[in-house]
């Protein structure tokens, strides 16, 4: 396997492994190709996964990428309409279930990308740079992003402002709020 790309769900791993696959290379969404995956799932070797292939069944690759989507547009998007697999997370991450959504979202997306970054992956990128990051890895230089690829889901749409202003319930919420945002700024190309 080249290359393995993890994140958090609702960071645009399908994205990248669009990507790849417009270098040439086969990487699947969530499921194995024969260059590699592109999974959030992969953050953890576990026997059972939501959905796709457990990691634990196959070995490293020489490639491992991080990639982390800008945190305002992320927490919107795990908050509204990730919460199926949120119970599944909380295995490996701290989670406070009697927290609102956005708050939810904001721990679950600082504990899963410390989760990932703990494991030295050979390359991090911020999602809103990956095309640059995937012609580097893949020594494609003319690559072509066909325009069009979209995994949106409709949700609400929260600024970093609005995401400040949350009345948190849990009262670290707002530091972990800043270490989301300076661990994004450190990827920053």
């Amino acid at each position: 396997m080249r290359v393995i790309v993890t994140g958090h769900p609702r960071s645009g791993t399908g994205y990248t492994a669009h990507c790849f696959r417009c270098a040439g290379w086969d990487v699947g969404h969530e499921k194995v190709g024969s260059d590699g995956i592109s999974s959030w799932m992969w953050a953890v070797k576990s026997t059972e996964v939501p959905w796709g292939t457990p990691r634990n069944v196959y070995p490293g690759a020489t490639t491992e990428l991080h990639i982390m989507r800008e945190p305002a547009a992320a927490i919107s998007s795990i908050a509204y309409v990730e919460q199926s697999t949120e119970a599944w997370r909380a295995q490996w991450i701290a989670i406070p279930f009697d927290a609102c959504p956005v708050e939810r979202a904001i721990w679950s997306y600082l504990g899963w990308n410390l989760l990932i970054l703990a494991q030295a992956p050979t390359h991090s990128v911020q999602l809103e740079h990956v095309e640059a990051k995937v012609s580097e890895i893949t020594g494609e230089q003319s690559l072509e992003i066909p325009k069009g690829y979209r995994n949106d889901r409709l949700h609400t749409v929260l600024s970093a402002d609005q995401i400040k202003a949350t009345p948190w319930r849990h009262p670290i919420t707002a530091q972990l709020w800043e270490r989301v945002n300076a661990i994004y700024d450190r990827m920053a190309p």
